[in-house]
């Protein structure tokens, strides 16, 4: 509890609207990767394929976006293609996957920043990774998803208020 009271307090004076150095950002390298894309642009007769390779290319955070994120199925459930192929031709799901990519678009302002961000973070802590950075859809289930070396993000909850999967039926 003494910590955290510790971490708001300095948080607070670090943002107290004062004039602060400014940090140049050291260039870097930031990998995105749209999981959205590749599970929604997934034809269904070819989900078992798009399961393995999403295996090989994420590793470790493949398992954590079907097991624990969309809680799909088990990673060596023979109906997780099944499960991922009912998500993705839901039409409430292919609505609001319609709205994440009109609002978000190619990414390239968020990116940017993001860039910016982790470089300035660089030249503070020379020694932090850049994690890589994976949009993905999570029913809602999470904004922001954190491990050691991704930041995923729920891009359904980038959308804005004003969708209809967001405002209640009448």
């Amino acid at each position: 509890m003494a910590c955290a009271a510790l971490v708001f307090s300095l948080l607070l004076t670090a943002c107290d609207g004062g004039s602060h150095a400014e940090i140049e950002p050291v260039p870097i390298e930031l990998e995105v990767v749209r999981l959205d894309h590749k599970v929604f642009r997934t034809p269904p007769d070819s989900m078992l394929w798009r399961c393995r390779q999403l295996q090989a290319e994420l590793g470790p955070f493949w398992q954590l976006y079907v097991e624990d994120i969309l809680q799909a199925a088990a990673l060596e459930d023979p109906r997780l293609p099944l499960a991922l192929n009912t998500f993705t031709s839901d039409p409430d799901w292919m609505e609001a996957q319609v709205a994440i990519d009109s609002a978000l678009g190619d990414l390239a302002g968020p990116v940017a920043d993001m860039k910016d961000a982790f470089g300035r973070l660089k030249v503070v802590f020379p020694d932090s990774i850049t994690p890589r950075v994976i949009v993905f859809n999570s029913c809602f289930n999470y904004g922001l998803y954190p491990t050691d070396t991704e930041l995923a993000i729920g891009a359904e909850c980038l959308i804005g208020p004003g969708q209809r999967v967001i405002v209640p039926r009448s």
